[in-house]
């Protein structure tokens, strides 16, 4: 049952609820004053094998910007994040088997936990990225296994540890790429790495900086025939 608040500045709770899919996932949810809402708390049906996760972008006339609560150690066929979210939570989607993850998150960050990042040690056998979405940030696929043939990104900003130990077959960094941050790729296992952005810049560079590639295990190299210099 949803409990009214009585809040009356932006950002104060005005409803805490739950709410079920069609699939049998169960969020609860809070609802602010701002009109935005977060998700605290996913649970799967009993029983539910192969499971199918929209997460909703809109509760009850809520936009849901945010997920806070976690979706680990499961099975999960489809997997889709909308365009609202704009903050994971530790370990949203951790440790997951993902058949398709559609990610379509227009610019979301994560809260600044190491090990605990949304999607760390997870297995997705393919990837699809919205032509929308904008960055991927700081360590979102933190040691996640890509099975899929290749991985395009097409992202114009790609952020600090964002595919830290990530595990990839082929690996292509197209000319949408516009900027890299340094450690985006350190220790990824690469079999095929094609490296067609020659214009993308290598951000938060500094004499304490490592490079993008750090410590990377990278078995094939193609650079684009345009490419004349490698970066600093």
């Amino acid at each position: 049952r949803a409990e009214a608040g009585n809040a009356t500045t932006e950002g104060e709770t005005q409803i805490t609820d739950t709410y079920q899919d069609g699939s049998g996932i169960t969020y609860q949810w809070k609802g602010y004053a701002d009109g935005t809402a977060e998700i605290y708390g996913m649970e799967a049906g009993e029983g539910l094998q192969g499971l199918t996760v929209a997460i909703p972008a809109e509760i009850d006339g809520y936009m849901v910007t945010a997920i806070t609560g976690n979706l680990s150690q499961k099975q999960i066929e489809t997997l889709t994040i909308p365009e609202t979210i704009i903050r994971f939570g530790k370990s949203t989607f951790a440790e997951n088997q993902i058949g398709t993850l559609i990610y379509q998150a227009v610019d979301a960050g994560n809260e600044e936990n190491f090990f605990y990042c949304p999607f760390a040690y997870s297995e997705i056998e393919h990837l699809e990225i919205g032509s929308r979405v904008q960055a991927i940030h700081d360590r979102t696929f933190y040691q996640t296994v890509f099975r899929q043939p290749e991985v395009e990104l097409h992202v114009p900003s790609i952020g600090k540890y964002a595919f830290d130990n990530a595990s990839f077959e082929t690996l292509t960094l197209t000319e949408d790429v516009r900027s890299i941050d340094c450690l985006a790729f350190s220790e990824a296992k690469i079999q095929k790495l094609n490296y067609n952005c020659p214009e993308a810049e290598l951000a938060h560079v500094d004499s304490t900086s490592t490079s993008l590639f750090y410590d990377a295990k990278i078995s094939e190299l193609f650079l684009v025939e345009t490419m004349d210099r490698i970066p600093d």
